[in-house]
Formats: structure tokens, C-alpha cells, sequence
């Protein structure tokens, strides 16, 4: 799966809030997740716990870069979080420890084929308030197969401008690098 993000420190959550209500975009879901990096050779592999869910073991491919990027990503449902994270700490290394509580919403498309439609496999915006890192702003734009990265692109930069996100704030590691 691919899709197309940018994370910024958010500095006007008063703004963010403002937009959502403007466009009509409810809160879809607050999550306590817990992310155990490990070491690997290339990429990064994550395995994410969330309260009251299943686990997701992920693995992703992202330039480091503060503007929006391309992201390839592969997830895996986990039945033994405990176990998975203790075998892939004993092969790999533990690398960082990521807890967050994330509020989760679902943008709608401006764009192309799915313009309109709220559809939730599309735009994901996450505000994260992340322990002893800070809080900050990410959108995900899936590309949907056959779509142009150019079109997923446009997405994020309009939600970019609506947001009023600057440049500065933009930032390109992942939280485990903070």
C-alpha cells in the first residue's frame, strides 16, 4: 500500500478544530496506541499495539524529508503482541518506545474520482499528542490503485494550506527519531 503524508508540530490546534467544524468532519475515534520500533536493515518495522484493538505489525519505506512524502507501507495483523515484540526485540533490538493518544478523522476528497465523498479509506488526519515528544498534525492520503500520485499529492497540499501548516512547522522524521 502507498500513500502520500506530511507530519507538522501543531502549533494552532484552535485552527485545526476551526477547519474540521467548518467542513462538517466529526471526530471518527480517539486511540491509545503504543509503537515498539525495532532495529532493521532497511525501512522502518513497528509493531503497534492500540487499546482495545488488535495489533498491527507495520513495516514502511519513507524518505526523511519535511515536506509531503511518498510512503510505502505493509501491515500485518498480530494474534500475540507480547510474543511478536518479544522475538523481534530478542532478533532485532528494540529501538524506541512511541506512546501516543491520537485523535482520528476522516478528511474528504476534493480531487478527482473521489471528490465529494467522504470515504474513509481515503484521507486520514491524525492530531497526536505524543509522550515526551510533543503534539503534532499528519494527514495520509491512500492512494486508491491507479490513482495518480500527483492527484494524492494535491489532496494533501489543500488540506496543508487549509490547516494553515508552515513550512517550518513541517518535519520530517518519524516520532521515533524525535
Amino acid at each position: 500500500m502507498t500513500n502520500l503524508e506530511f507530519k507538522a508540530r501543531l502549533q494552532n490546534a484552535e485552527r485545526i478544530h476551526a477547519v474540521l467544524k467548518q467542513h462538517q468532519i466529526p471526530l471518527a475515534a480517539t486511540l491509545r496506541q503504543t509503537d515498539t520500533y525495532f532495529h532493521a536493515p532497511t525501512g522502518r518495522l513497528k509493531l503497534r499495539e492500540i487499546d482495545g484493538e488488535a495489533a498491527q505489525l507495520i513495516f514502511y519505506q519513507r524518505p526523511d524529508r519535511a515536506e509531503i512524502k511518498r510512503s510505502d507501507y505493509l501491515i500485518a495483523p498480530v494474534a500475540s503482541a507480547s510474543a511478536l515484540r518479544e522475538a523481534l526485540g530478542a532478533a532485532y533490538g528494540i529501538r524506541s518506545v512511541v506512546k501516543k493518544n491520537r485523535e482520528l478523522y476522516w478528511l474528504p476528497r476534493k480531487f478527482g474520482a473521489h471528490a465529494g465523498r467522504a470515504a474513509p479509506d481515503l484521507i486520514r488526519l491524525h492530531l497526536d499528542d505524543v509522550e515526551a515528544r510533543g503534539h503534532f498534525l499528519e494527514i495520509e492520503v491512500i492512494l486508491q490503485e491507479g490513482e495518480s500520485p500527483q492527484l494524492a499529492e494535491a489532496e494533501a497540499e489543500f488540506w496543508l494550506r487549509e490547516f494553515d501548516v508552515a513550512p517550518e512547522d513541517l518535519i520530517a522524521e518519524s516520532y521515533a527519531d524525535l
